[in-house]
């Protein structure tokens, strides 16, 4: 029944528009707990089991961060069904593990400038659009040579399935020209692989910025790499007194607590003077 239950809430995302990505991690998350559920000799979803469930977690060697993830699912899972009527309401307050209170992962002036200093024509694009802009990296591949316009606007698809707006400065815009310059394809996409010259994938994106913080020697410094560039942008617009809402907008979120989140600065930052500049004049040199 668990299995079957499992299909029914993950259709029931998709018809919500819910993105290819965000459904394969529900199938994997949730693939888990419904292999779990049916090894247990009782399957009612209970508190008990939800509970027990946890504790298996706590002992597969995940992260703490995992560890709250795979159970969040199955928690959403329970409540899920039983909106839907499929079972009894399950209490299902506290269960969550205790996640450490952590600025959200970011970038340092001074990694940005070693990651530029080390980068390639199409990294280093890639890398100023992602500043410029906080985009996803879902966002970043679905660009098109032609998708900014001579002001370095574009308009993207974004999270569930969301139109929204993007600037980039005029620093990057110079990136682009010199990089679409330098490529004898003729792929409408604005970042393409070396080898094949296909559309660069999410997988590709990842795998590119893998190797160049190795280069830089920043790759144990950093958690989630291309993530990370979102929470830099969020920090340097917040620093720069950008209002709540207009980050929310910009960011592509449903919520500005979503956004606020992102933009968490130390009490050290909060305290300090700030000049408002443009985020990539301050690694100009490096370009």
């Amino acid at each position: 029944m668990i299995s079957q239950w499992i299909e029914e809430y993950l259709s029931a995302k998709v018809a919500e528009r819910r993105s290819p990505a965000t459904i394969t991690t529900y199938r994997i998350r949730l693939g888990r707990f419904g292999a779990w559920v049916l090894e247990q000799p009782n399957q009612v979803l209970s508190r008990a089991l939800l509970r027990a469930y946890s504790a298996y977690l706590a002992q597969q060697n995940l992260s703490i961060a995992s560890h709250y993830s795979y159970l969040n699912d199955a928690l959403i899972l329970v409540r899920w069904l039983a909106e839907e009527g499929y079972i009894q309401p399950v209490n299902t307050d506290k269960l969550k593990p205790r996640l450490p209170k952590r600025l959200p992962a970011h970038y340092t002036m001074d990694q940005i400038k070693r990651l530029l200093l080390v980068a390639e024509l199409r990294e280093k694009a890639m890398l100023c659009v992602l500043l410029d802009t906080g985009v996803r990296v879902s966002e970043l591949i679905q660009l098109r040579r032609t998708s900014f316009d001579s002001e370095g606007c574009a308009m993207i698809l974004g999270k569930g399935s969301k139109d929204r707006y993007i600037w980039i400065s005029s620093v990057t815009q110079e990136v682009l020209r010199t990089y679409i310059a330098s490529r004898t394809d003729t792929n409408p996409a604005l970042f393409v692989s070396h080898r094949q010259q296909k559309t660069l994938t999410i997988s590709g994106v990842h795998q590119s910025f893998d190797r160049l913080a190795s280069d830089a020697e920043i790759r144990n410094d950093v958690r989630r790499l291309i993530h990370s560039f979102r929470a830099t942008f969020a920090r340097e617009l917040i620093k720069k007194g950008l209002d709540a809402e207009s980050l929310r907008v910009l960011m592509g979120h449903e919520t500005i607590q979503m956004s606020l989140h992102y933009a968490q600065l130390s009490s050290h930052e909060a305290t300090q003077n700030r000049q408002g500049v443009n985020l990539l004049e301050k690694v100009e040199s490096c370009l």
